[in-house]
């Protein structure tokens, strides 16, 4: 998420850099509970990591058409 880089020292553009990992993260937990519910499978079982990786993917795929 760039957490390690961030391109700004002053304390609002620290908590803006936190919030938006935690809205990120919340929004692909959300995601990978609809990927296991609609392979009928539990939480536990999904990564996160591939859904994450995954995007890139989905998002050039988009793109083309």
């Amino acid at each position: 998420m760039g957490l390690s880089y961030l391109w700004t020292g002053s304390i609002n553009g620290v908590k803006l850099k936190i919030w938006e990992t935690w809205l990120f993260y919340a929004i692909l937990v959300d995601l990978g509970d609809a990927v296991a519910d609609e392979l009928s499978l539990p939480l536990d079982r999904i990564s996160l990591e591939m859904i994450y990786r995954g995007l890139y993917h989905f998002f050039v795929v988009h793109q083309k058409g």
